[in-house]
């Protein structure tokens, strides 16, 4: 489903400060040390891997000085107990102690079989029939930057200047039964630092089946009227009862469907 040239792969664009962020760590040796800063979309849960750290036979603290570098790293807030969710590699408790010790509060990944962990990350991928997405400031055919709607959208996209997630992804695959030539259950355990990276930093996050529905309408206004989105906000909330389903962080909102959608939001910060 992936592809160097395909859907997932985006424009960097602006990101709020105040969207949610995961830094997830693929620890390696003479292998690369992988890691990536993942943005999440606070209305409707779309993940954006902004920024990548790969790198072999390096050190830990050039890890904790990409963190550190805002610029580099993507993450906005890189003080060691700031807003950024650090999830690292299971494996080496050592390197974790280490990390913690240097400043980085990382918390160990959920243990599991892989292949689960790569098919919820395809279900972030996998093109859903009928979503559409808007995408700021993508190049149009002369350079101008414009907003982009995706029909069809995945709920997972890449910045361009990922290129070493982006080749293993492209690259990526299951092996193959040497007598018959059939892709198996096993994935090929090669080039793939980016790819487990990913499936840790997915799996504390939703399945993709419980993310609300997108509102092409309602996205537009967060970017170019925030205070007409929160309007559109406060009018939906009335008409579904008022405050009486407000939940702790969150808000409810009848979409244009008429089903409920639950939008994770702080209606005290503009999010564009």
């Amino acid at each position: 489903e992936f592809t160097e040239d395909g859907v997932h792969v985006i424009h960097p664009f602006h990101i709020p400060e105040k969207w949610p962020t995961i830094c997830s760590i693929d620890i390696g040796g003479d292998t690369p040390w992988a890691a990536l800063t993942i943005r999440c979309d606070p209305l409707f849960g779309d993940l954006f891997i902004t920024n990548e750290f790969y790198q072999p036979n390096t050190l830990t603290q050039n890890l904790v000085d990409w963190v550190r570098d805002a610029e580099r790293s993507g993450i906005p807030d890189p003080r060691p107990f700031g807003p950024c969710r650090y999830v690292c590699d299971p494996a080496n408790k050592a390197i974790m102690m280490e990390l913690m010790h240097r400043g980085i509060n990382c918390e160990a990944a959920r243990k599991g079989l892989k292949n689960p962990g790569i098919f919820l990350v395809t279900g972030y991928m996998h093109p859903k029939p009928g979503r559409e997405k808007l995408i700021p400031d993508q190049p149009g055919p002369r350079g101008q930057l414009r907003d982009v709607v995706v029909n069809n959208a995945p709920h997972l996209w890449v910045f361009k200047n990922c290129e070493n997630f982006i080749r293993e992804h492209a690259q990526w695959q299951w092996q193959r039964d040497a007598r018959t030539g059939l892709a198996t259950d096993k994935s090929v355990d090669k080039d793939d630092h980016t790819v487990d990276a990913c499936i840790y930093g997915v799996r504390v996050c939703p399945p993709v089946e419980d993310l609300p529905k997108s509102n092409l309408s309602l996205e537009a206004l967060r970017k170019t009227d925030f205070y007409s989105y929160q309007e559109a906000l406060r009018v939906a909330r009335m008409k579904h009862g008022d405050e009486s389903d407000k939940r702790v962080g969150n808000e409810m909102l009848v979409s244009e469907s008429g089903e409920m959608d639950r939008i994770y939001k702080d209606t005290q910060d503009k999010p564009w």
